[in-house]
């Protein structure tokens, strides 16, 4: 699990950093299938709070659950099976997180603030910015 799980916290940036967008969370992402396919058929499809949507929230959210899990893997002193449980909580809470969000709001609800997602967003935005710096012609002043 805790390979799979590496998996699905790397490729989403990889993924966004080479062909730009959250295009796997759309498509390839186990959480996302499973949020609309088993929790669609049980959601509320209540309208989502302003806070999800809210680019400060998704960073904090991003920090926060980044900080937990580096911090649990640290703690467990490079003990394989120490850091298989923390990659086992993580999955665990914030997929039982996710469920709770989709049942209430809409079945994806969780994809709006994943840190994976909001990292894959950012490598995205890093490659615009690098293709777009190699496009600009060089204005150098002669001295």
């Amino acid at each position: 699990m805790g390979i799979v799980a590496i998996i699905c916290m790397l490729a989403p940036v990889v993924y966004g950093f080479l062909k730009g967008g959250r295009i796997w969370c759309g498509s390839f992402c186990p959480r996302g299938s499973f949020l609309g396919k088993f929790v669609g058929k049980m959601s509320a499809k209540g309208k989502l709070p302003a806070l999800i949507k809210n680019k400060y929230f998704r960073n904090f959210v991003m920090i926060f659950l980044l900080g937990y899990f580096t911090y649990g893997v640290v703690k467990a002193n490079w003990d394989l099976y120490s850091i298989g449980l923390v990659f086992f909580r993580t999955i665990l809470m914030t997929t039982l997180i996710a469920i709770g969000l989709g049942i209430k709001y809409q079945p994806r609800t969780w994809c709006q603030i994943c840190p994976m997602g909001t990292l894959s967003q950012y490598a995205s935005q890093a490659k615009r910015g690098i293709a777009y710096k190699k496009r600009q012609p060089n204005h150098k002043k002669d001295d």
